[in-house]
Protein backbone atom coordinates (compact mmCIF):
# COMPACT_ATOMS: atom_id res chain seq x y z
CA UNK A 1 0.00 0.00 0.00
CA UNK A 2 2.03 2.53 -1.43
CA UNK A 3 -0.15 5.88 0.23
CA UNK A 4 -2.15 3.69 3.59
CA UNK A 5 -4.05 7.30 4.56
CA UNK A 6 -5.37 8.09 1.29
CA UNK A 7 -6.38 4.70 0.27
CA UNK A 8 -8.06 4.14 3.99
CA UNK A 9 -9.98 7.68 4.04
CA UNK A 10 -11.14 6.96 0.86
CA UNK A 11 -12.12 3.40 1.50
CA UNK A 12 -13.49 4.52 4.67
CA UNK A 13 -15.88 7.24 2.76
CA UNK A 14 -16.86 4.63 0.67
CA UNK A 15 -18.08 2.46 3.50
CA UNK A 16 -20.01 5.24 4.68
CA UNK A 17 -21.90 5.80 1.52
CA UNK A 18 -22.64 2.29 1.29
CA UNK A 19 -23.97 2.30 4.70
CA UNK A 20 -26.26 5.07 4.40
CA UNK A 21 -27.93 3.46 1.16
CA UNK A 22 -28.45 0.19 3.61
CA UNK A 23 -29.84 2.74 6.67
CA UNK A 24 -32.33 4.15 3.63
CA UNK A 25 -33.70 0.67 3.02
CA UNK A 26 -33.78 -0.24 6.27
CA UNK A 27 -35.68 3.25 7.41
CA UNK A 28 -38.28 2.63 4.48
CA UNK A 29 -39.06 -1.29 5.66
CA UNK A 30 -39.66 0.22 9.03
CA UNK A 31 -42.21 2.83 7.77
CA UNK A 32 -44.01 0.10 6.07
CA UNK A 33 -44.53 -1.96 8.97
CA UNK A 34 -45.83 1.54 10.77
CA UNK A 35 -48.48 1.17 8.43
CA UNK A 36 -49.29 -2.26 9.13
CA UNK A 37 -50.97 -1.41 12.29
CA UNK A 38 -54.47 -2.05 12.91
CA UNK A 39 -55.79 1.81 12.50
CA UNK A 40 -53.61 2.38 9.38
CA UNK A 41 -53.90 -0.93 7.80
CA UNK A 42 -56.63 -0.35 5.25
CA UNK A 43 -54.00 2.64 3.90
CA UNK A 44 -51.95 0.24 2.86
CA UNK A 45 -53.93 -2.74 1.28
CA UNK A 46 -54.87 -0.01 -1.29
CA UNK A 47 -51.87 -0.77 -3.01
CA UNK A 48 -51.03 -4.22 -1.32
CA UNK A 49 -49.52 -5.71 -3.95
CA UNK A 50 -47.31 -2.89 -5.22
CA UNK A 51 -46.16 -2.39 -1.77
CA UNK A 52 -45.51 -6.45 -0.87
CA UNK A 53 -43.42 -5.80 -3.75
CA UNK A 54 -41.66 -2.89 -2.27
CA UNK A 55 -41.40 -4.67 1.02
CA UNK A 56 -40.23 -7.82 -0.48
CA UNK A 57 -37.43 -5.67 -3.13
CA UNK A 58 -36.10 -3.95 -0.20
CA UNK A 59 -35.49 -6.31 2.18
CA UNK A 60 -33.54 -8.52 -0.33
CA UNK A 61 -31.58 -5.71 -1.04
CA UNK A 62 -31.07 -4.35 2.23
CA UNK A 63 -29.79 -8.15 3.27
CA UNK A 64 -27.70 -8.54 0.40
CA UNK A 65 -25.80 -4.80 0.74
CA UNK A 66 -25.25 -5.41 4.67
CA UNK A 67 -23.89 -8.50 3.64
CA UNK A 68 -21.27 -7.41 1.62
CA UNK A 69 -20.45 -4.68 4.01
CA UNK A 70 -20.39 -7.03 7.53
CA UNK A 71 -19.18 -10.59 6.40
CA UNK A 72 -15.80 -10.86 6.24
CA UNK A 73 -15.46 -13.03 3.48
CA UNK A 74 -16.13 -10.06 1.31
CA UNK A 75 -13.12 -8.09 -0.75
CA UNK A 76 -14.78 -4.92 1.17
CA UNK A 77 -16.23 -4.97 4.51
CA UNK A 78 -16.32 -3.03 7.60
CA UNK A 79 -14.18 -5.97 9.21
CA UNK A 80 -11.41 -5.53 6.99
CA UNK A 81 -11.03 -1.74 6.77
CA UNK A 82 -10.65 -2.14 10.94
CA UNK A 83 -7.65 -4.81 10.22
CA UNK A 84 -6.34 -2.67 7.51
CA UNK A 85 -6.21 0.69 10.09
CA UNK A 86 -4.86 -0.66 12.66
CA UNK A 87 -2.13 -2.24 10.42
CA UNK A 88 -1.76 0.82 8.96
CA UNK A 89 -2.60 3.35 11.97
CA UNK A 90 0.88 5.61 12.35
CA UNK A 91 0.11 6.89 9.07
CA UNK A 92 -3.50 7.57 9.43
CA UNK A 93 -2.84 10.26 11.75
CA UNK A 94 -6.05 10.34 13.73
CA UNK A 95 -6.76 13.38 15.80
CA UNK A 96 -10.04 14.12 18.58
CA UNK A 97 -11.43 17.27 19.28
CA UNK A 98 -9.50 19.24 22.09
CA UNK A 99 -12.42 19.75 24.63
CA UNK A 100 -10.49 22.68 26.27
CA UNK A 101 -11.34 24.54 23.40
CA UNK A 102 -15.03 26.28 23.68
CA UNK A 103 -14.54 27.17 20.00
CA UNK A 104 -14.35 23.46 18.90
CA UNK A 105 -11.78 24.32 16.27
CA UNK A 106 -8.70 23.00 17.64
CA UNK A 107 -7.72 19.12 17.40
CA UNK A 108 -5.58 17.18 19.56
CA UNK A 109 -2.91 14.02 18.04
CA UNK A 110 -4.15 10.56 19.12
CA UNK A 111 -1.26 8.05 20.49
CA UNK A 112 -0.81 5.57 18.38
CA UNK A 113 -1.03 3.29 20.95
CA UNK A 114 -4.21 4.93 21.75
CA UNK A 115 -5.87 4.37 18.50
CA UNK A 116 -4.86 0.97 18.47
CA UNK A 117 -7.09 0.64 21.52
CA UNK A 118 -10.04 1.53 20.06
CA UNK A 119 -9.50 -0.22 17.01
CA UNK A 120 -8.83 -3.30 18.81
CA UNK A 121 -12.55 -2.22 20.99
CA UNK A 122 -14.14 -1.82 17.67
CA UNK A 123 -13.49 -5.23 16.14
CA UNK A 124 -14.46 -6.80 19.06
CA UNK A 125 -17.87 -5.23 19.45
CA UNK A 126 -18.32 -5.92 16.25
CA UNK A 127 -17.52 -9.28 16.64
CA UNK A 128 -19.92 -10.13 19.42
CA UNK A 129 -22.77 -9.60 16.23
CA UNK A 130 -21.13 -13.01 14.87
CA UNK A 131 -24.38 -14.82 15.12
CA UNK A 132 -26.64 -12.36 13.51
CA UNK A 133 -23.77 -11.54 10.59
CA UNK A 134 -23.92 -15.19 10.65
CA UNK A 135 -27.48 -15.67 9.99
CA UNK A 136 -27.84 -12.73 7.50
CA UNK A 137 -25.14 -14.28 5.18
CA UNK A 138 -27.31 -17.93 5.01
CA UNK A 139 -30.30 -16.07 4.58
CA UNK A 140 -28.38 -14.39 1.63
CA UNK A 141 -26.69 -17.71 0.37
CA UNK A 142 -29.31 -20.12 0.69
CA UNK A 143 -32.51 -17.96 -0.81
CA UNK A 144 -31.36 -15.07 -2.87
CA UNK A 145 -27.85 -15.69 -4.50
CA UNK A 146 -27.71 -19.55 -4.55
CA UNK A 147 -31.15 -21.14 -3.67
CA UNK A 148 -30.53 -24.16 -1.62
CA UNK A 149 -32.71 -27.12 -2.77
CA UNK A 150 -33.17 -28.12 0.64
CA UNK A 151 -35.16 -25.13 1.40
CA UNK A 152 -37.10 -24.92 -1.65
CA UNK A 153 -39.94 -27.10 -0.61
CA UNK A 154 -39.98 -25.83 2.55
CA UNK A 155 -38.35 -21.83 2.58
CA UNK A 156 -40.09 -21.40 5.86
CA UNK A 157 -37.27 -23.47 7.97
CA UNK A 158 -34.55 -21.27 7.01
CA UNK A 159 -35.85 -18.53 9.47
CA UNK A 160 -35.92 -21.76 12.16
CA UNK A 161 -32.50 -22.63 11.23
CA UNK A 162 -31.28 -18.84 10.97
CA UNK A 163 -33.28 -16.37 12.73
CA UNK A 164 -32.95 -12.99 12.16
CA UNK A 165 -34.04 -11.21 15.31
CA UNK A 166 -34.85 -7.37 14.91
CA UNK A 167 -33.50 -6.24 17.81
CA UNK A 168 -29.79 -7.73 16.99
CA UNK A 169 -30.33 -6.47 13.74
CA UNK A 170 -30.66 -3.25 14.83
CA UNK A 171 -28.33 -3.53 17.45
CA UNK A 172 -25.48 -4.74 14.64
CA UNK A 173 -26.36 -1.29 12.80
CA UNK A 174 -26.29 0.86 15.94
CA UNK A 175 -22.43 -0.37 16.32
CA UNK A 176 -21.79 0.16 12.56
CA UNK A 177 -22.90 3.80 13.03
CA UNK A 178 -21.15 4.32 16.32
CA UNK A 179 -18.15 2.90 14.71
CA UNK A 180 -18.26 4.88 11.12
CA UNK A 181 -19.14 7.86 13.63
CA UNK A 182 -16.30 7.55 15.28
CA UNK A 183 -13.72 7.04 12.86
CA UNK A 184 -14.74 9.59 10.61
CA UNK A 185 -14.23 12.63 13.53
CA UNK A 186 -10.63 10.59 13.85
CA UNK A 187 -9.77 11.03 10.11
CA UNK A 188 -11.71 13.51 9.00
CA UNK A 189 -11.87 15.64 12.08
CA UNK A 190 -15.44 16.55 11.62
CA UNK A 191 -19.10 14.93 12.68
CA UNK A 192 -20.21 11.96 10.24
CA UNK A 193 -22.88 13.54 8.25
CA UNK A 194 -26.40 12.37 9.04
CA UNK A 195 -27.37 8.84 7.84
CA UNK A 196 -31.09 10.70 7.82
CA UNK A 197 -31.71 11.07 4.36
CA UNK A 198 -34.87 13.32 3.06
CA UNK A 199 -36.18 10.19 1.02
CA UNK A 200 -37.13 8.19 3.81
CA UNK A 201 -40.04 9.99 4.02
CA UNK A 202 -41.12 9.53 0.30
CA UNK A 203 -43.18 5.83 1.53
CA UNK A 204 -45.10 7.73 4.85
CA UNK A 205 -45.95 11.04 2.57
CA UNK A 206 -47.26 8.53 -0.37
CA UNK A 207 -49.14 6.74 1.61
CA UNK A 208 -50.34 9.56 4.19
CA UNK A 209 -51.56 11.24 1.09
CA UNK A 210 -53.23 8.44 0.34
CA UNK A 211 -54.98 8.10 3.56
CA UNK A 212 -55.99 11.88 3.81
CA UNK A 213 -58.03 11.41 0.06
CA UNK A 214 -59.63 8.30 1.45
CA UNK A 215 -60.96 10.37 4.44
CA UNK A 216 -61.90 13.17 2.24
CA UNK A 217 -64.11 11.00 0.22
CA UNK A 218 -65.97 9.38 3.52
CA UNK A 219 -66.78 12.69 4.66
CA UNK A 220 -70.42 13.22 3.54
CA UNK A 221 -70.70 16.27 4.87
CA UNK A 222 -67.61 17.89 3.55
CA UNK A 223 -69.00 16.79 -0.10
CA UNK A 224 -72.55 17.45 0.32
CA UNK A 225 -72.34 20.99 2.17
CA UNK A 226 -69.01 22.53 -0.31
CA UNK A 227 -70.22 20.31 -3.58
CA UNK A 228 -66.88 19.11 -3.47
CA UNK A 229 -66.36 15.91 -5.68
CA UNK A 230 -63.36 13.48 -4.75
CA UNK A 231 -64.14 11.50 -7.51
CA UNK A 232 -63.35 14.08 -10.09
CA UNK A 233 -59.48 13.96 -8.53
CA UNK A 234 -59.21 9.97 -9.69
CA UNK A 235 -59.98 11.30 -13.39
CA UNK A 236 -56.72 11.83 -15.94
CA UNK A 237 -57.73 15.47 -16.43
CA UNK A 238 -60.12 16.82 -13.89
CA UNK A 239 -61.99 20.29 -13.94
CA UNK A 240 -59.92 23.35 -13.74
CA UNK A 241 -56.75 21.43 -14.15
CA UNK A 242 -53.84 21.68 -16.80
CA UNK A 243 -53.47 18.70 -19.39
CA UNK A 244 -50.38 16.10 -17.86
Amino acid sequence: MTNPKKYLTNYLWKLIERYAKIKLYKKQLDILDEWKGPHRIETLNKGASFFKLVDASFKRTMLVELCLFVSEKEQKNIFDWLNKAKTHSKSLNPTRADKDDKNGYSRLAIKDADYKKVIEKQISRFSAHSNIIKNLVAHRDKIFTHYDSSYFNNPNTIFKKYSIDVFELDSLMKTIEEILSTQHSYLFASSIPSFEVASYSNVNMILAYTRAFMRIRKDKKLIIGKGFKPADYLKEIYPDSEKA
